[in-house]
Formats: C-alpha cells, structure tokens, sequence
C-alpha cells in the first residue's frame, strides 16, 4: 500500500484515490470469506459444524436450510454479523498492514 501512495508519476488527488480502491479491494477480500463461516445455511461454516455434528444432530441442522436467506437477511438487519465481522476484519487488516478499519 504505501508503495502507491509514493508512486512519483500520479498526482497525490489520483495516487490516494487508487490507494482507497486498494483499501476497499482489500477489506471486500477480507469480509467476504469471514462472512462465508457463519454457521447459517447455506453458508459454508454451515456444513463445517454439519461435519461435527453427530449424524442425527447434523440432518436436524440441515432442515433449517430452506430458511437459511431468511434468517442471513434478519441477523444482518439486526446488525449481529457486522458486531462479529467488524473486530474480525479491523484485526485482519491490521495483521496485514493495511491500517485501520472503521
């Protein structure tokens, strides 16, 4: 990142236009996966706690697939995966190297 920032040929308007593109190519690529592990169905952290589960448990768990975009909609309505993928994600990118995440 700081290598764009430096980049002598590119105006500083332009150089940190291209260095918050980065940023938010960046914190797509680190949201998106996390968001992919929540044990919603039909998620896939869904079929990671299937695969622990004894069989039984694992096909009750499946059944509530069907429902699993509604549930998806109203946990992100009622803010539960941003109180989880915020302090995920600042971590991530400040592991990283690219800043803070607000």
């Amino acid at each position: 990142m700081w290598a764009v920032r430096s980049f002598p040929v590119l105006p500083p308007a332009l150089s940190l236009s291209v260095y918050e593109l980065l940023q938010l190519i960046m914190l797509i690529n680190i949201i998106l996966p996390v968001f992919n592990l929540f044990p919603v169905p039909p998620l896939d952290g869904s079929r990671v706690v299937m695969g622990l589960l004894p069989p039984k448990l694992a096909y009750e768990y499946s059944k509530i697939e069907p429902y699993g975009f509604f549930i998806i909609i109203i946990l992100l309505s009622a803010g539960v995966f941003w109180r989880i993928l915020g302090p995920v994600a600042s971590f991530l990118i400040y592991a990283l190297g690219g800043g803070r995440f607000y």
